[in-house]
């Protein structure tokens, strides 16, 4: 399946609805469900983990964080400087999960991290562990600042092959 041409009319919703929307790609094949949550760990992810643990409450939810190493191509053993940068991150989601859903929901979440371009690294995460839904929020700013700063879930919703949820961050 080749790169979907998703439009102004889609960017435009999924940047200023007050609710979820859903981007449907692929048809229904089976009845499981491989969900992902993607990350960029702030305040903003959290209504989008809330929907996430209420929309499938039984479900072992994958989590996605992506992340790059500053000052990288300045060290010495760069895979060395990259996996110290991978633990904490790591720590970092379990922090995450645990302010935004609670201790006792750490053991939903199968926790994912990856050095480099969040959307490319994604994409390749859903490639490889044949994710049927990833689901996003968004930082909900208006004008300017949402054109710059949105441009991650937008990418996200136009190049990840598979279904998507936007969550807004407004949605409380």
């Amino acid at each position: 399946m080749g790169e979907l041409p998703f439009g102004s009319t889609l960017t435009a919703l999924t940047r200023s609805s007050a609710v979820p929307v859903l981007v449907v790609k692929k048809k229904v094949m089976d009845g499981g469900t491989r969900t992902l949550l993607a990350t960029d760990l702030s305040a903003s992810s959290t209504p989008a983990m809330q929907v996430a643990l209420r929309w499938f409450p039984h479900a072992q939810l994958g989590l996605f964080h992506a992340f790059d190493p500053p000052y990288r191509m300045w060290a010495e053993d760069k895979a060395s400087y990259a996996r110290n940068f991978e633990q904490s991150a790591l720590d970092e989601c379990v922090r995450f999960v645990t302010e935004a859903a609670g201790e006792a929901l750490q053991n939903r979440f199968d926790i994912s991290v990856r050095c480099g371009d969040v959307v490319d690294a994604l994409r390749r995460l859903v490639d490889e562990g044949d994710v049927d839904l990833v689901i996003a929020g968004t930082h909900g700013r208006a004008g300017v600042a949402n054109l710059l700063l949105g441009s991650v879930a937008s990418r996200i919703v136009n190049e990840i092959p598979c279904d998507v949820l936007v969550v807004p961050n407004s949605l409380h």
